[in-house]
């Protein structure tokens, strides 16, 4: 006999899972994904601190102050004695071994547990970081490695939380959480730099304190607690939540732009499509152009401040917070505006990203080429630096959501081989540097010569996706059984006819027809 008591707990508990819940379990993976990308990024940007000091060789005579301390203790000076060469051997062994992973990453993270992928490469980069103060006496060879390994360990991270996040969030919060996702990398960066004050003060001179390796212990121990955190609370689709509702499982699976709506079937990739899609080649080349600039703005132009300028390594140091700042709100701010664009169907969807990516590559162009005209005005160059940030945080409404559009059931694979192009930036950035400058760091010429080449690289990437790029599911990007499924959501989405076209046609007919009276 079924006792009537227990059918009506059972009855509730169900009930209370249709409910919608008081905080989502999506709303957590969003802050988990944010603090991923967040910790990432801190773990490579604070080596910067001991690598802005030593841009010079030591062996030039701007630096001879260095090179007359003799080091009293192991911690003390030693990275003064690195040269140029060294230095830049240093700063692009990271983004080697980012380079090298992304598309296979990307793949994996498709196929396999994007949750412990994830927890797999923090771990290996929080024991990078933590190696990183001790691998500094064994000499450029084993920092080269350590950052090299930690490069490769950092290629699951974002391109896993982009897949995660377009499987457990719908449509119309996609944009919003890859805002607060992409933000976090600047923020990760930015962050380190008034930690950094607070652990080795003054941060110009860190030779004089010898607590500068707590910035890695300190980063690294936080990222233990993070990747404890992660393991407990995150899945890797909303299905195999333990704690998810009915109510929120039905929304996503509702609503989801991902293969959640064919039980995650592995998609085969058409590698031969891929290579050869006009479309997605749009997305690369644009990434790479934007990166391009990014990766400027935050390592080398220290050094432009420093030897132009006169600016000191403190001051330089928040001068890119402050600029970090900048991109990050617009990063935060331009998600959800084009998702409001395109709800309200002011302009279709491909048009509102072509808007947006115009609006990230263009305008930073354009002030990188206008600084080489403004002569010896400081506060007007600040000024235009700060302004082509804010306009470069707009890409989240531009390139970054189109990859999940463009390719749904693919979104994995796509992001790595479009973050491969940032990541090359990583190295060609550097090599343009100093291929240029070479012993001219002086020479505001040389620097403006970097300035007119970066501006025109951004304006080239801009023109390419202004050319190509669509948000209309590719064929090689979409399951075969759900084809016509999404083909469906694409002509109810992503009307031809938006609401700019319709008054633009309307105003056509009037005037049409204010002619035909005139003429009769």
């Amino acid at each position: 006999m079924v006792n009537p008591s227990s059918d009506n707990r059972w009855s509730e508990m169900m009930a209370k899972m249709n409910e919608k819940p008081l905080i989502p379990v999506r709303l957590i993976v969003a802050f988990l994904s944010v603090c991923s990308t967040i910790f990432a990024a801190a773990s490579i940007a604070n080596l910067s601190l001991i690598l802005d000091p030593i841009y010079r060789d030591p062996n030039t005579t701007s630096s001879k102050q260095h090179t007359q301390l003799e080091p009293k203790d192991p911690w003390e000076y030693y990275y003064y004695y690195w040269s140029e060469s060294q230095r830049f051997a240093i700063v692009t062994a990271y983004y080697y071994g980012y380079l090298a992973v992304n598309i296979i990453t990307g793949r994996s993270c498709e196929r396999f547990n994007v949750a412990y992928l994830t927890i797999a490469a923090h771990l290996i980069s929080t024991c990078c970081t933590l190696l990183t103060p001790v691998s500094i006496h064994g000499g450029v060879a084993v920092i080269f490695i350590i950052r090299f390994i930690q490069g490769v360990s950092h290629g699951p991270i974002l391109t896993g939380i982009y897949v995660l996040i377009t499987r457990w969030f719908p449509k119309s919060e996609l944009g919003l959480v890859l805002s607060f996702i992409f933000a976090g990398s600047s923020f990760g960066q930015l962050i380190t730099i008034p930690l950094s004050a607070y652990l080795c003060h003054p941060i110009n001179h860190l030779s004089q304190s010898r607590d500068w390796p707590s910035i890695w212990y300190t980063i690294g121990g936080l990222n233990c607690v993070f990747t404890f955190f992660w393991w407990f609370l995150v899945t890797p689709d909303p299905a195999s939540h333990r704690w998810i509702s009915e109510y929120e499982l039905r929304l996503i699976q509702k609503e989801s732009c991902s293969n959640q709506l064919i039980n995650l079937q592995i998609v085969k990739v058409e590698w031969y499509k891929l290579w050869t899609s006009k479309k997605l080649w749009s997305i690369t080349i644009a990434q790479g152009a934007w990166s391009f600039g990014y990766i400027l703005i935050t390592t080398s132009l220290p050094a432009y401040l420093m030897f132009i300028w006169s600016f000191t390594n403190q001051t330089n140091q928040w001068i890119i917070f402050y600029l970090l700042i900048a991109v990050c709100v617009s990063m935060i701010v331009s998600g959800p505006l084009a998702d409001w664009i395109i709800i309200k169907k002011i302009v279709h969807v491909s048009m509102t990203r072509r808007i947006f990516e115009t609006c990230t590559l263009l305008i930073p162009a354009v002030c990188f080429i206008t600084i080489t005209f403004l002569g010896h005005d400081k506060t007007s160059i600040l000024i235009i630096l700060t302004f082509s940030m804010l306009a470069m945080g707009l890409r989240t409404g531009g390139d970054i959501p189109l990859i999940s559009e463009m390719s749904p059931d693919l979104s994995g694979t796509v992001f790595g081989m479009t973050n491969t192009a940032s990541a090359a930036s990583g190295i060609t950035v550097p090599i343009l540097v100093q291929s240029i400058l070479s012993s001219k760091v002086n020479d505001a010429f040389q620097w403006n010569m970097i300035f007119i080449i970066t501006g025109c690289i951004m304006i080239l990437g801009w023109f390419y996706f202004i050319l190509f790029a669509s948000a209309t599911p590719q064929p090689w990007g979409i399951a075969p059984n759900r084809s016509n499924s999404i083909a469906t959501v694409v002509s109810i989405e992503m009307p031809e006819v938006s609401r700019f076209r319709l008054w633009f046609e309307r105003k056509k007919q009037r005037m049409s027809q204010a002619a035909l009276v005139f003429k009769y």
